[in-house]
């Protein structure tokens, strides 16, 4: 069974590495899915974003987060950074390999 991550009850925000990082180490913690619920966050910023899913998709690769990591109680901002910021890394590393 799949665990439940409220960001707001750890970090409060999503704007720094911190938060980032504090979100990173504690989906690493299972070993199964884990559902991340952005649920009263208004927005996120990049620091934010390359700390949780640039350094996952670093230590565990694109498909890990895409078999393991569902989002929950986003909106466009928060989504659409986050898309960016995945596929601006996946194609970097495809033109670097």
């Amino acid at each position: 069974m799949g665990r439940f991550v409220m960001i707001k009850d750890l970090t409060g925000a999503c704007n720094t590495n911190e938060d980032g990082q504090i979100i990173k180490e504690e989906i690493l913690k299972y070993d199964d899915s884990v559902t991340i619920s952005f649920k009263n966050i208004n927005n996120v910023t990049s620091s934010f974003v390359n700390s949780l899913f640039i350094e996952l998709m670093t230590d565990k690769g694109l498909d890990f987060i895409k078999q393991n990591i569902i989002i929950k109680d986003s909106n466009t901002q928060i989504n659409g950074l986050i898309r960016e910021r995945l596929s601006f890394e996946k194609n970097k590393r495809l033109v670097n390999n």
